[in-house]
Formats: C-alpha cells, structure tokens, sequence
C-alpha cells in the first residue's frame, strides 16, 4: 500500500478554514481489515478516525498524543471488507501531518467460507 493525503483520497475545505481528507479502502471479501501505518505523527489539534463503510462503528479520534516514537501506528480490526480513514486538520497546523499507510490486512474466515 501506498496511501496518504497527498496521493490518495479527497480533501474538503471547510468555511473556517479547517480541511478534512476522507479515502476508503477496501479488501475484496475480507471480514475485517487491519490497517497499518508506517508514519503516523500528527500536529496539535490534528485528529484521525477510521469507520465502518456504514459509519455504524468509529475509532478514534487519534491525535498526536496516539503517535509513538517509532512513527507506526495499527488501526484494527475494523469489521468488513471496506474502511473510511477520516483526518480533520486546523488551517493552523496545514500539512504538518505525516500520515502513511502502507499495509492493510484482510482478516478471513479460515475455511474461506
């Protein structure tokens, strides 16, 4: 994988001056999906979810306080073959993200059934 605000999903601009980027990913007949990430450290005030294709179940907010020192972060197990990654950023803190997934796992009924 290779997914971040700068080459993946859709940014929206909001009247304060705030942005919002959004980008689903998916594993085809998953029952659930694991979602690594290689760089994850956010600014102050910068918040990340992820949710079901539904909205019915949310994780998050992650905020810079949920970053580790190591830069990587895992996010699962998120139901379903489909996930929404959600990032509200400040107009204050405008790019300062470093937010890069690059693994997602699909979690599988063993029998394939």
């Amino acid at each position: 994988m290779d997914i971040d605000p700068l080459n993946q999903g859709q940014w929206t601009d909001l009247p304060n001056g705030d942005r919002v980027w959004r980008c689903a990913v998916q594993s085809p007949g998953a029952l659930g999906l694991l979602l690594f990430f290689d760089r994850f450290q956010l600014p102050q005030g910068g918040k990340l979810f992820a949710y079901t294709a539904d909205k019915k179940k949310t994780w998050g907010a992650y905020t810079r306080e949920s970053g580790t020192a190591s830069g990587k972060f895992l996010i699962g197990v998120i139901p379903g073959e489909r996930a929404m990654l959600e990032y509200v950023e400040p107009a204050a803190v405008k790019g300062q993200a470093a937010i890069h997934l690059n693994r997602i796992d699909g979690v599988y009924h063993p029998s394939g059934a």
